[in-house]
């Protein structure tokens, strides 16, 4: 499967008009249908806890072009690999 990333949504009426299903008479129910779309903050403070305790997030952001699919399993090995480097203190 390839999912490939075209550009970033900007404006609220791409969004609007994504659509969340569609059936074989061409009827279509986009986003905009069933909900209110505004543009919030780009950037939101992040808190993470794992078990109780403060742990560190990452947040990943696909770019033009890229395969989402690739993008994932390249994370999941990169984490694999550093997992092995991190005491057993450390959980990933």
């Amino acid at each position: 499967m390839f999912l490939a990333y075209t550009d970033r949504f900007n404006e609220p009426s791409q969004y609007e008009n994504v659509i969340i299903r569609a059936n074989s008479k061409g009827e279509m129910l986009r986003l905009k249908d069933v909900a209110t779309v505004v543009l919030g903050s780009e950037y939101y403070d992040i808190y993470s806890n794992l078990n109780g305790h403060p742990s560190a997030a990452l947040v990943l952001k696909q770019t033009y072009g890229s395969n989402a699919s690739e993008v994932i399993e390249n994370v999941k090995a990169k984490l694999e690999e550093v997992e092995k480097i991190f005491s057993s203190g450390y959980g990933l």
